[in-house]
């Protein structure tokens, strides 16, 4: 993204005006930039006139004054690349804080080097990159050419393949312990069990951004234990009927 809002005045009853440039038919990228944010999930919930928590990802709302712009290569801008997890972080604490844990923002900030929200995530927020993708944006860096932990770009996108593996694991269990109950054989110990393991699974997905993938490949491993818990405990119960 070029450009970014730097302030977003007080006024909100007059026309978006940044469309007017954006929408453009002789500024070809402009109207790149504004099909891109259509798409995004931030015009689906956000709109073009309402402003995001704390200023987040809103545009000009004011009535009759431009908003200042910086471009992306300025300190002052909200998108220059070292402000762009506070810009993000602003509405997605957790994600920050989480990434405030990782080495990824620790050299950012100390060295100006490394992935930011917008690595991943595309110059609009657009884009949630698969398993396949992560691999190969890990490996940028993490190769053994430049012997940086060659082995981080399959191991990122194995813990997410198993993230989503051990979800599907996970809705079949429980689906299986509420057709049990429902026939008349409810284990409340394998319910309380697959809960916890859908707590957990919850807390994995949610932390990914430290990216202390080994910790998460532990936190999985966990999850998976709590899940074959339930169901042989659920067998027992079959078998004790028997």
């Amino acid at each position: 993204m070029g450009l970014f809002l730097a302030a977003i005045p007080a006024h909100a009853d007059k026309p978006n005006g940044c469309i007017a440039c954006h929408e453009s038919e002789v500024l070809p990228r402009l109207r790149e930039y504004h099909a891109e944010w259509q798409a995004s999930l931030h015009a689906e919930r956000g709109g073009y006139l309402r402003a995001l928590p704390r200023g987040g990802c809103g545009c000009e709302r004011q009535r009759g004054v431009a908003p200042r712009v910086y471009p992306s290569m300025n300190p002052g801008s909200r998108v220059y690349y070292t402000n762009v997890p506070g810009l993000c972080g602003s509405c997605h604490v957790k994600a920050l804080t989480d990434f405030k844990m990782s080495s990824h923002y620790r050299n950012l900030m100390d060295k100006g080097v490394g992935p930011n929200c917008v690595t991943c995530h595309d110059a609009m927020w657009t884009k949630v990159l698969t398993p396949v993708e992560v691999e190969m944006f890990c490996t940028l860096c993490h190769n053994p050419r430049g012997r940086s932990l060659p082995d981080v770009g399959p191991l990122a996108k194995r813990v997410l393949e198993r993230m989503a593996e051990t979800e599907r694991t996970l809705v079949q269990a429980r689906g299986t312990v509420r057709g049990a109950a429902q026939s008349g054989l409810r284990n409340e110990k394998a319910e309380q069990l697959l809960a916890l393991a859908a707590t957990e699974l919850s807390h994995c997905k949610g932390n990914w951004h430290t990216f202390r993938l080994s910790a998460l490949c532990s936190r999985l491993d966990q999850v998976d234990d709590l899940v074959a818990k339930g169901l042989r405990d659920l067998n027992h119960s079959y078998n004790g009927l028997k």
